[in-house]
Parts: structure tokens; C-alpha cells; sequence
């Protein structure tokens, strides 16, 4: 995925798409997962997420305001 995409499907067997989530699960990436089960092979639809950014929001904002 690049910096300028936001989704990226990974059409694939069952076996290589668990494999691909389970590694963006492991490396704690700013990523969401879901399986597309339209066609086959069904497939891995991925999506950026801002969850560490919102959350260096958050900790700047609390350092600010002691």
C-alpha cells in the first residue's frame, strides 16, 4: 500500500490472505482487514486507519494541559 492509497485488495487462496493479516496484525500497522467474499478467489480488502496518529494527538494534548 502506498502513501497515497487508502484501500488495497489482495484477491488470493484463504491460506495466503490469512497470512497477509495475520503479519499486518503482528506488526501492529495502521491497517483494518476484512475478507470480500464476492468471486473468487474471495478477497482481502485492506484500509488505512489513523489510530496511532489519533493517539499521538491524544498524549501531546494531555502533555500540554499539566
Amino acid at each position: 500500500m502506498t502513501s497515497n492509497h487508502e484501500v488495497w485488495r489482495f484477491k488470493a487462496r484463504e491460506a495466503d490472505r490469512r497470512h497477509v493479516e495475520d503479519s499486518i496484525r503482528q506488526g501492529r500497522h495502521d491497517v483494518d482487514c476484512c475478507t470480500e467474499r464476492k468471486g473468487s478467489p474471495h478477497g482481502l480488502v485492506c484500509t488505512k486507519n489513523q489510530v496511532s496518529y489519533a493517539r499521538r494527538v491524544a498524549q501531546r494534548w494531555a502533555a500540554s494541559t499539566i
